[in-house]
């Protein structure tokens, strides 16, 4: 099966058949779903012989989302299903093209003028390519925690640093990398916690509310993993008055809605109300 995969691939691939709905289309949707299968019950030693296939069909703007989100699924999917055995290198040689792959999908985001209204996260398209790239990027950081955790959390400091680039996309990508990578790598990231205010200050100061936006869902994401950083007085000041920002812009009830939860989140953490009562001091 694995062969008849392989060939199937290939010959997608080598010919350029990206014609939507032709023959060819649906033998590549058919072996993706075949190989995630297969992979789901059994080990798939050597990943490098699909991995360069699987970007390449997951990054091809010209072919439709069903067989890019596909790709990605079987991508994951393989990577979660390699045998333990694979961990014991001292890097993983794939991780830097998946991880960087994975951020560019992540940035394809397009404007919508009436995003900002909408009070219902639920109307999101939860079948748009970046948000199916978030998930995959969180289950990929879960699977790689458990062996090789510094060279991910080297990738993403080297990857989200200031000054953000200026396009909106980019930097709503780059700081989903901090939301959907925080809770594995929460011991991690309470080393670099300057790094990452600095790069929160960024998104909160950005005029595009899809990047605040994203910015409060890291906070949301990161104050119970890093409840203990986020309890210390100077830092929390700060978080605060950036939720506090966004619960008085009037103008955009969506971002209102969003802080008031993440404010919350944060007022709620524990070792903040410990050191509050400590103090005698409550919010």
């Amino acid at each position: 099966m694995l062969d008849t995969t392989n060939t199937t691939l290939s010959n997608f691939l080598n010919h350029g058949c990206y014609k939507l709905g032709s023959p060819n289309q649906a033998k590549i949707n058919t072996a993706l779903t075949h190989l995630i299968e297969f992979a789901t019950f059994n080990d798939i030693s050597d990943l490098t012989t699909w991995l360069q296939p699987l970007l390449q069909l997951t990054q091809d703007q010209r072919l439709p989302v069903s067989t890019r989100s596909t790709s990605l699924e079987c991508l994951i999917t393989l990577i979660e299903s390699r045998p333990s055995s694979s961990n014991a290198t001292p890097s993983l040689t794939w991780l830097t093209s998946v991880f960087s792959a994975l951020v560019t999908l992540m940035a394809e985001i397009e404007e919508d003028e009436g995003w900002s209204l909408a009070l219902d996260d639920d109307e999101e398209d939860l079948d748009a390519l970046y948000i199916q790239a978030e998930q995959a990027l969180g289950r990929l950081a879960q699977e790689v925690v458990k062996s090789h955790c510094n060279q991910l959390f080297e990738l993403i400091l080297a990857t989200v640093q200031q000054p953000l680039p200026s396009a909106w996309n980019v930097k709503h990508a780059l700081l989903s990398v901090l939301a959907f990578t925080g809770e594995p790598l929460a011991e991690s990231f309470s080393l670099a916690t300057e790094h990452i205010y600095h790069v929160l200050q960024a998104g909160f100061d950005d005029p595009h509310p899809r990047v605040i936006y994203v910015a409060i869902y890291a906070i949301a994401q990161l104050s119970s993993p890093l409840k203990i950083t986020f309890s210390t007085k100077p830092v929390h000041q700060q978080v605060l008055s950036w939720l506090l920002r966004c619960l008085e812009n009037g103008a955009q009830p969506r971002l209102q809605a969003f802080a008031a939860k993440a404010l919350i989140n944060v007022l709620w953490d524990d070792g903040f109300l410990k050191s509050n009562k400590e103090n005698g001091e409550f919010m």
